[in-house]
């Protein structure tokens, strides 16, 4: 079975965490099948977030720590505007990525 952090350090290697420069920071992480929105690195809209880590304190889903672990230097993408983080949102994932 593949820990969390595996799971976490392979979304990193594959360059699916997306930096959005908002007030706070928030990131677009591509996960298999769905993408997830990391609010402030403490809130996830993943259904294991929603349904686990809310409910027990200090757990949190990969995709939080995933943004944890990437190198803020080396983010492939980060957007700045409303209309990078629509075209991002729209976009269809990279399936050489997934």
């Amino acid at each position: 079975m593949v820990s969390d952090i595996d799971r976490a350090l392979n979304l990193v290697k594959e360059n699916r965490v997306v930096k959005i420069r908002f007030h706070e920071s928030h990131y677009l992480v591509r996960g298999k099948t769905s993408e997830y929105l990391v609010v402030n690195r403490n809130f996830c809209t993943c259904e294991h977030f929603l349904t686990r880590c809310l409910q027990q304190p200090g757990i949190i889903c990969y995709h939080i720590l995933a943004t944890t672990l990437v190198d803020e230097e080396s983010l492939k993408q980060v957007v700045k505007s409303d209309d990078e983080i629509y075209a991002y949102l729209t976009s269809p994932p990279k399936r050489e990525n997934l």
